[in-house]
């Protein structure tokens, strides 16, 4: 089952459901970041639970997620580290990947990092089945 962070957005009835802000977390400012190769589309109800983010319920919990528009940003929990920046372009049919950004002190090379964006998109924010990306 999806663990309870991902289960407050993805429910939206769910009492403690809430939209996340910068301020709801420790957040450090972003440092230098590279392109990746992240292309997605998004319908209207995707879209709404992306702008949700997602606050860490617990511990294990590794990602603290908000949107400022038009931007998504993904920080790791525990650091506050920023690690990934979306920009999302909004029309009429819900909103699609304009850029997609990942810090140059991640430790990942920039088709790996593009494949665990989509999963955290995928898994945390929308619920989907996703299975974790092999590195």
């Amino acid at each position: 089952p999806p663990h309870r962070a991902a289960f407050l957005h993805v429910c939206p009835g769910y009492p403690d459901a809430m939209t996340a802000k910068r301020t709801d977390w420790k957040t450090e400012p972003f440092g230098s970041t590279t392109p990746i190769l992240y292309h997605a589309a998004f319908s209207p109800e995707e879209l709404s639970r992306i702008k949700a983010g997602l606050i860490p319920a617990a511990m294990e919990d590794k990602w603290f997620i908000f949107y400022e528009a038009p931007t998504l940003y993904l920080h790791r929990s525990w650091t506050g580290r920023g690690i990934f920046k979306v920009e999302l372009a909004e029309d009429e049919t819900g909103a699609s990947v304009a850029s997609a950004e990942v810090s140059t002190d991640a430790p990942h090379d920039p088709e790996y990092a593009a494949r665990l964006l989509r999963y955290i998109v995928s898994r945390l924010l929308l619920g989907q089945d996703t299975p974790f990306p092999e590195t």
